[in-house]
């Protein structure tokens, strides 16, 4: 699925990109069109370092796994830090924009920063997909680090877009400027039930892998049939049909019944 949306995904959010930049004159004299052409812009190439072909050319120009994964992160953090200068500068006076506008950018280069950081110390593990790769390190405590940064920057990052957008649409002159700033204030509303999936997975990390360990031991009398090679496999490798499987066996435990791994872990 994802790689039949994302190619729509990349193919509008680029031509948007393209059609702010003419006349290029206009970018010069308007911060706020700026601003939205390059949350466009790094919109376009966070679908595009999302496509299989590029992730793998990524991880052979770098030599390391997944770096496309890594892009993919740091473009979409990129956004929600442009976003408040866009706003800022249709909301309020040249002056008062410019310093309201200077903290997002800089809070948003921080982030990537952060999450490059985490992501290098982290133990290669080959090529995979963006749903692999959360599975593959999801009990991994910098990993859970790496991911709750990520989601927590971006709901910060979409709970302002909300606010704001609801403000200038009340402000606003323009019926249809206001009708456009509350459906993307609705859209990122919706982002956040994603995030909340996102992190619970860090939440029950910890129970899911006890589940595993335990399952391993042979500690449970049931054997579900959805999950009958456990006790063989270290690593989950299809988010959808294992996690739900490892969910059936959690159900038979207690996070105490398996304390005995002592791998680390970060909450």
């Amino acid at each position: 699925m994802q790689q039949l949306l994302h190619p729509i995904c990349l193919a509008l959010a680029g031509l948007g990109f393209l059609l702010l930049l003419w006349p290029p004159e206009r970018l010069r004299r308007d911060r706020a069109l700026a601003a939205l052409a390059g949350v466009y812009g790094f919109s376009a190439v966070s679908f595009l370092v999302s496509l299989e072909p590029v992730r793998r050319t990524l991880d052979d120009l770098t030599g390391r796994p997944s770096t496309g994964i890594l892009a993919a992160f740091g473009y979409v953090e990129a956004m929600p830090a442009l976003q408040p200068v866009v706003l800022a500068h249709w909301d309020l006076s040249p002056e008062q924009a410019r310093r309201r506008s200077r903290w997002s950018p800089a809070a948003g280069a921080a982030v990537v920063t952060a999450l490059a950081v985490l992501f290098f110390q982290l133990t290669p593990t080959g090529r995979s997909t963006p749903h692999g790769f959360t599975v593959n390190y999801l009990h991994d405590g910098v990993y859970q680090g790496y991911l709750t940064l990520s989601i927590t920057a971006y709901v910060i990052g979409e709970a302002y877009l909300v606010a704001r957008c609801r403000r200038v649409a009340r402000r606003t002159g323009e019926v249809w400027i206001a009708r456009g700033l509350r459906i993307v204030a609705a859209g990122a509303v919706l982002t956040f039930g994603y995030s909340a999936v996102r992190l619970a997975a860090v939440a029950t990390a910890d129970r899911l892998r006890a589940a595993l360990a335990a399952y391993r031991c042979g500690e449970t009398s049931q054997n579900p049939a959805e999950y009958a090679d456990a006790a063989t496999r270290e690593d989950l490798r299809t988010p959808d049909d294992d996690v739900r499987a490892l969910v059936r066996i959690a159900a038979h435990f207690t996070t105490a019944d398996a304390g005995k791994d002592p791998s680390p872990s970060w909450t």
